[in-house]
């Protein structure tokens, strides 16, 4: 049986929810646990209120985590700058970063990162753990193989001098991509439409 009060707290005269972050994030999210009320102190009520904020908290943690284990210094720098994109003076340090990164690299790389920064872009691979996780049926040659196209068409972006977003992707691109990478060994014949 379900323990009653996973995640609850009783803190004054109600319940609040408390998910702990992992000891190797905390500096990224500059806490060790998450707190919210959740304004009642009937238990019942409290455990279905708390199942929206648990859910919310841990995405904060997974995009935590995809920050952590980028390989690539700047989309992390501005992953974890999109987690504390709510705080006071974020938004001030970003455009200022924006400006330092424009001075050394040019105004295209600060335009990415501070869309990548403040939400407005969201990488290519972000997403690709819940979406495998969401369809549990996939067998483990099935993900290893979305993985390693997801990659191939985040090479081919680049090398096309597009994003490597989510957003850059578009159905003219997708086909391009498809025509120009998924395409290759195969016979005129068999590219051909029926």
């Amino acid at each position: 049986m379900a323990n009653p009060q996973q995640y609850l707290e009783w803190h004054g005269q109600q319940w609040r929810v408390v998910v702990f972050i992992p000891r190797n994030l905390q500096g990224i999210l500059g806490r060790t646990r998450f707190k919210q009320t959740l304004g009642t102190s009937d238990l019942k009520e409290a455990n279905e209120r708390k199942w929206a904020v648990v859910t919310r908290m841990k995405a904060v943690i997974a995009q935590a985590r995809r920050a952590a284990s980028s390989n690539d210094p700047r989309e992390a720098e501005a992953l974890q700058a999109r987690l504390h994109a709510d705080d006071e003076g974020t938004q001030y340090w970003l455009h200022d970063r924006a400006e330092k990164i424009a001075a050394t690299e040019g105004r295209e790389a600060a335009t990415a990162f501070f869309n990548l920064a403040s939400g407005k872009t969201t990488p290519l691979d972000h997403y690709t753990d819940a979406f495998l996780s969401f369809k549990a049926n996939y067998r483990l040659k099935s993900q290893g193989d979305f993985k390693r196209v997801l990659r191939w068409l985040g090479d081919w972006l680049k090398a096309e001098h597009h994003a490597a977003t989510l957003e850059a992707v578009t159905r003219k691109t997708a086909g391009q991509f498809i025509e120009n990478s998924l395409c290759v060994g195969r016979s005129a014949i068999r590219q051909r439409p029926i």
